[in-house]
């Protein structure tokens, strides 16, 4: 100071005189210097990290205002970290010469947690206010708070304000300055503040595996490369922590604590559900602990719900559904499952309605509800969720079932859409209830399992198709129930058809067959047999598929069944034209397509017409083969299946080919690959794709055709198709040859040549032969002298 001139920041008494000395505290209190060191190993976290610094930056205007950036995430996340982290780097680039004043409000914990005269207090005294001149009231040490920090702003010293691990009871508003950036961390999306809400999530694997190698790096040194040397089982490790930092360092301490320890040990460990959160403890760092502090702030009604969302055995839960387990309605429900998802203990799904758990949190909840059963009624839960699964599976099915006697969308859906968007949000959820339910109300699992296979065939889902089906299969021998082994083993038949195991359905069909003449059950009998048919004919046991047609088709006649017979029309027409006698084949396909119309079926009259579109091109009747498949396209199309309407515009594509019309097959089958895309039929999307390219070559769009022929192959290659791959090949060779690229031709054949080694010694052969004459061909370019006349013949 000189003179009466004063250019610091003083609390207290200040005593003016025309020449008074005095000692002047240092610019930066010791408070204002004490964020903690960062962690050396900070991974997967620069976006973030880079959008916080922006809003932080002084820089970035609204210099009289409060700025709040509020990080919000589940225990273990981060989110302390990422606070100095940021700090540490606003510091750096000499945004806050003040410095930095952070405070840890133990929000979350009974404990310690600050009350607003303490958190005041604590600040007060890290900015260099002496308890004497702390003011009793709360207001007055809120408005000192804010004076010491907008005198040290105009003074050029601004400070940057680290509020962290605030709850929704932290009364952070009293806590903030009065202008400037301030950043709060929670575990409780705060979204009354003022300012830019952040969520941090957990993170992705590769960034887990690569936390967890610097972690034992840091400790055991770079000698230790137990991580690099088994990716695969850092990887499961990494999974197993479903990213949560906390628990990758817990990992990384125990792997450090015991350097002879293998990863695939450690991974072992972590694998059991019952005992991870157990092994996800070292000394006074615990996963469970992190959570608990969570928990422990709900309310006892949103925490008796959390507890029950443990009753739901699939990776998320509906609003709908968490409103059944709770015995209340959804509006109640979806108000507290908000307020779990503001605590970090759950999170939205994608689709809106459905809301997710962390894998350890998951188990934390199951644990946690082991206690409270009887009081929470879990068990009752348990059964209202099965009720509920099964009631609304049904009426969504409804708008699957092409005989539904009543309009499906007055039993709760309006639409096809909406009911198949409900069963492709819920299916995990349904298929682990149905698992989990097996043993003790095993009719839920049969009526749950097998009435969902018409909903997986039509989206081709054909894996869990076949586990559901053999679930049911085995639970209904299990407990003697012989009438749903008969669907089942049906069920089971289907599938292994459709997979391509033609030999192992008819095995299938016979037993259900055998189990249904047991019982005197002749619609299962008759079910039975048309399914045979038609497997025996994908195995060109010809002779057998027909004589098996015939008698299913006199079964159904005798019967009644119309649309059993409608059905194995369908098969026996195509066993028909499979012996060239397509013109009987044309007939039954037509009868069966008349059948199918009277009855109301038109997805099992677009299968008729389909087939008979095939059956009119073997005879050359390319007109009536088009029309017919053009009406089997709009069939399937208004019945929502994909897949099938794919099929059909293939078929549709080779009657046009067969009429010449090379654009016109080229259109169809580019709708057939987008259909078949959106179906999940990765084989059959990869075959439409290389007849497509074969069109667009003959149609002339020679550069379109290459573009196509190239996706064929990269297709057929992510299959392990490689004779597709080869196919695809051979057919861009002899295009490039065609645009005259006669290197990249010569390479496209000779990889088409070693595709099909071993697998198809003729098309080999062809290929190898193209590959001959295109050297030759690159031969004449270089040296015309060096052909012998026979070649140039």
């Amino acid at each position: 100071m000189e003179g009466n001139t004063f250019d610091g920041v003083a609390i207290g008494p200040v005593v003016q005189a025309r020449d008074v000395t005095l000692r002047l505290p240092p610019t930066v209190p010791a408070g204002l210097g004490g964020v903690r060191a960062r962690g050396a190993e900070f991974v997967g976290r620069a976006a973030v990290l880079t959008e916080v610094l922006d809003l932080i930056d002084p820089r970035g205007g609204g210099a009289g205002v409060v700025r709040v950036s509020a990080v919000a995430g589940m225990g273990g996340v981060g989110k302390t970290e990422l606070a100095v982290q940021a700090a540490h780097a606003a510091t750096e680039r000499g945004w806050f010469p003040g410095g930095v004043l952070m405070i840890d409000l133990h929000g979350y914990d009974p404990r310690q947690r600050l009350d607003e005269a303490r958190a005041l207090a604590s600040l007060l005294r890290a900015l260099g206010v002496p308890d004497e001149h702390i003011p009793p009231g709360d207001d007055d040490k809120e408005r000192l708070y804010r004076t010491v920090l907008g005198a040290y702003a105009e003074r050029g010293r601004p400070v940057l304000v680290v509020l962290d691990n605030a709850a929704p009871a932290t009364p952070v508003d009293r806590l903030l300055p009065g202008r400037g950036p301030v950043l709060v961390t929670s575990r409780h999306a705060l979204a009354e503040l003022p300012g830019r809400l952040l969520d941090l999530d957990v993170l992705g694997d590769d960034d887990g595996v690569e936390l967890l190698r610097r972690l034992v790096a840091l400790r055991r040194g770079p000698a230790d490369t137990r991580v690099a040397d088994h990716p695969d089982d850092a990887r499961r490790i990494a999974g197993r922590c479903g990213g949560l930092p906390l628990a990758l360092e817990i990992v990384a301490a125990l792997l450090a604590a015991r350097p002879a320890k293998p990863l695939a040990e450690m991974a072992a460990q972590l694998e059991a559900e019952h005992t991870r959160l157990n092994e996800l403890e070292y000394r006074r760092r615990a996963v469970r602990a992190a959570f608990d502090l969570s928990y422990r702030a709900l309310p006892d009604g949103q925490r008796r719900l959390f507890r029950l969302l443990a009753v739901n055995r699939g990776p998320r839960v509906s609003t709908a559904a968490a409103a059944v387990l709770a015995g209340t309605d959804e509006r109640s429900a979806r108000r507290d499952l908000e307020e779990l998802a503001e605590a970090h203990l759950i999170e939205p799904w994608t689709a809106p309605g459905w809301w997710r758990m962390h894998d350890l949190v998951r188990l934390y909840a199951a644990e946690t509800a082991g206690p409270h059963r009887a009081e929470d009624g879990a068990a009752g839960a348990w059964d209202r969720l099965l009720d509920h699964y099964l009631a609304t599976t049904e009426k969504a099915l409804a708008h699957v079932n092409p005989l539904a006697a009543d309009d499906p969308g007055a039993r709760g859906f309006a639409s096809r859409a909406e009911a198949f968007a409900w069963l492709d949000a819920e299916l995990p959820n349904l298929s682990a209830a149905a698992f989990a339910a097996s043993a003790r109300k095993p009719s839920f699992t049969l009526l749950l399992s097998l009435n969902l296979a018409r909903y997986l065939e039509r989206r081709r889902l054909l894996a869990e198709w076949e586990t559901l089906a053999v679930l049911a299969r085995d639970t209904a021998e299990r407990v003697g129930d012989r009438h749903h082994e008969t669907v089942a083993a049906n069920s089971v038949g289907l599938v292994l058809d459709a997979t391509g195991r033609s030999g192992e359905a008819v095995a299938a069909f016979r037993r259900s067959a055998d189990l249904a003449r047991t019982r005197g059950d002749d619609l299962g009998v008759r079910t039975a047999l048309s399914n045979l048919g038609g497997a025996l004919l994908r195995l060109e046991r010809v002779d057998e598929a027909i004589a098996v047609c015939r008698e299913t088709v006199r079964l159904c006649r005798a019967a009644g069944d119309r649309q059993g017979h409608a059905l194995a029309l369908g098969n026996l027409g195509a066993a028909l034209d499979r012996t060239g006698r397509p013109d009987e084949a044309v007939a039954v396909h037509r009868k069966a397509a008349a059948l199918h119309r009277r009855i109301g079926d038109r997805h099992g009259a677009g299968a008729a017409l389909s087939n008979l579109g095939v059956a009119l091109g073997r005879i050359e009747r390319h007109a009536e083969a088009i029309r017919a498949s053009q009406e089997a396209v709009a069939a399937y199309r208004e019945t929502g299946d994909r897949y099938s309407e794919g099929v059909a515009l293939s078929n549709l594509a080779l009657a046009q080919r067969g009429r010449g019309d090379e654009p016109g097959a080229a259109l169809s089958y580019a709708a057939a690959v987008e259909a078949l895309r959106d179906s999940g039929d990765r084989a059959a999307e990869s075959t439409a794709t290389y007849e497509w390219g074969r069109a667009l070559f003959a149609a002339g769009a020679k550069d379109e055709a290459l573009t196509v022929l190239d996706r064929a192959a990269a297709l057929h290659r992510d299959a392990g198709d490689r004779h597709g791959e080869a196919s695809a090949l051979h057919a861009a060779g002899l295009c490039l040859a065609d645009v005259g690229r006669l290197p990249d031709a010569c390479a496209a054949l000779a990889r088409a040549v070693d595709g099909f080694t071993g697998l198809d010694d003729e098309l080999r052969e062809h290929a190898a032969k193209s590959l001959d004459i295109i050297r030759q061909l690159l031969a004449l370019e270089d040296d015309p002298g060096r052909l012998d006349g026979g070649a140039a013949g």
